[in-house]
């Protein structure tokens, strides 16, 4: 089997996957979602911070000005976002998957050899096997930890659920490899 063909043997399942940063919707979403929670913690914590230490009563120009201040500080994060990206994951990254009898494993790394991605790329793409990534992390989760499966074809992506939200989204590169590790995961995630 060539390198960078997917592994699929018995009980494990292998692949490498390119995942894009700056414009992957998923990503964007979380995103999105924590600069709409830090605009309002940032205006709660100034309003709060006048009504208790504010010498006269609150007016709205004090709340007011906790907005515009709040919105400076949540536009500031979507723009160190894209500097990041644009400076470090310009191709995005690689992760290795293994679905295991006992769980997922992932590695992500940063990828010496990124062709398939560019700046503006949207979903995951193949990648060759990195035998010596610069930088790692890696993950396990167990399948007994798997509550329930989002599938999201678009993205040829899958999120693992539990009980708290989200536990790891496992980016696939094509329609066959996403449709064998939906099957592959609905089966181990339903024996726990």
């Amino acid at each position: 089997m060539p390198k960078n063909e997917r592994e699929h043997r018995g009980s494990v399942m292998r692949w490498f996957c390119g995942v894009p940063v700056l414009a992957n919707p998923i990503i964007l979403i979380d995103l999105f979602t924590a600069v709409v929670i830090i605009w309002f913690v940032s205006v709660l914590l100034v309003v709060g911070a006048q009504a208790l230490l504010g010498d006269g009563p609150l007016l709205g120009a004090h709340i007011t000005a906790a907005c515009v201040w709040a919105t400076y500080v949540a536009a500031a994060m979507p723009l160190m976002y894209a500097v990041i990206c644009l400076l470090f994951f310009r191709r995005g990254y690689v992760i290795l998957y293994r679905l295991e009898e006992n769980g997922l494993f992932m590695e992500t790394m940063r990828g010496s050899s990124l062709s398939g991605g560019g700046v503006f790329a949207v979903r995951p793409f193949p990648v060759p096997d990195q035998s010596s990534p610069a930088r790692s992390v890696t993950k396990d989760v167990s399948w007994a930890d798997v509550k329930a499966v989002r599938e999201l074809r678009e993205m040829r992506a899958l999120q693992l659920r539990g009980r708290f939200g989200a536990l790891a989204t496992v980016y696939c590169p094509d329609r066959a490899v996403y449709e064998q590790a939906l099957e592959f995961i609905r089966k181990k995630a339903a024996l726990s």
